[in-house]
């Protein structure tokens, strides 16, 4: 290269670099944000109510506390107030312990806290538990079993559900990675396709423990009969969660709420329990 060439290109490549230098802006972008707002998750069932109580933050705001003060949780039965539910610690309410909610009758939760705007939840009934007809295991592979649990769907009603089951070796709950809700998204489903039938549920295993190896000796079957309002909260956080993968997803993911003037859901939910006694030669 000679002299002249490389002087030129010293100075392109100076200039090219000094130009970019000018170009560059920090851009402040101003994020959306609504103020706070209440945020209710619970349900209802035959044990009473309970369900946490918080509030929504900035996107920013990330090493600040959710947590409310002065909080007021009231309960209404059939439109009238009943009583006000008890703080057991932190964010956690319930209802007092010779609470039972009655058959029929409508449930729903006002709640009010720092000065932040009034909530109340939609109405929610006690759910009557749709009973397990029959729950045994098959094998399916050298190690791996089918676990199927059949019931029968009421006829002419929409029904919602989800299933669950609890892996015990050794007289010990093995399940240590259950997923943190107390029902996974992903399991919930609707009669659209078997109302008045039956309907079976498969369900995997393996019959021995992955920890240490030891053989199952019992699987705690727990099928879930839960509301609309319950269904399709959990089925909007599935959608979520595979949107975020996937930004061609075909549905919106949008969480649903039923909370007016705030954020979250205030659903219930029925079950029936059963256990299967695994006895798999070695």
């Amino acid at each position: 290269m000679t002299y002249k060439k490389l002087t030129q290109y010293i100075l392109i490549t100076t200039f090219l670099f000094l130009f970019s230098c000018d170009q560059e802006k920090e851009i402040d972008y101003k994020l959306y944000y609504p103020g706070d707002k209440i945020v209710i998750h619970g349900y209802l069932s035959e044990a009473g109510i309970e369900l946490y109580v918080n509030k929504t933050l900035p996107p920013t705001a990330i090493h600040e506390s959710n947590r409310l003060d002065k909080v007021s949780v009231a309960l209404f039965e059939n439109n009238e107030f009943l009583l006000y539910l008890t703080n057991i610690k932190d964010d956690l309410y319930k209802t007092p312990k010779n609470f039972t909610p009655q058959k029929n009758k409508s449930y729903y939760i006002e709640v009010e806290a720092d000065n932040l705007p009034r909530v109340k939840t939609k109405e929610q009934y006690l759910l009557t538990a749709i009973k397990i007809d029959t729950s045994y295991y098959q094998k399916s592979g050298e190690s791996e079993y089918n676990l199927i649990t059949s019931f029968i769907d009421p006829f002419e009603e929409l029904n919602y559900y989800s299933d669950k089951f609890y892996q015990y070796a050794g007289g010990e709950n093995i399940d240590s990675l259950t997923y943190s809700e107390f029902i996974n998204p992903y399991t919930v489903f609707g009669d659209n396709n078997f109302n008045g039938e039956e309907k079976k549920i498969n369900n995997e295993f393996y019959k021995n423990s992955f920890s240490d190896n030891t053989p199952l000796d019992s699987i705690q079957v727990v099928l879930y009969s839960i509301s609309e309002d319950t269904y399709l909260h959990l089925s909007s956080i599935k959608d979520y969660e595979i949107s975020r993968g996937d930004p061609w997803f075909e549905q919106p993911a949008v969480i649903y709420s039923n909370i007016l003037n705030g954020y979250g859901i205030f659903g219930s939910f029925a079950t029936d329990t059963v256990t299967v006694v695994i006895n798999i030669p070695k």
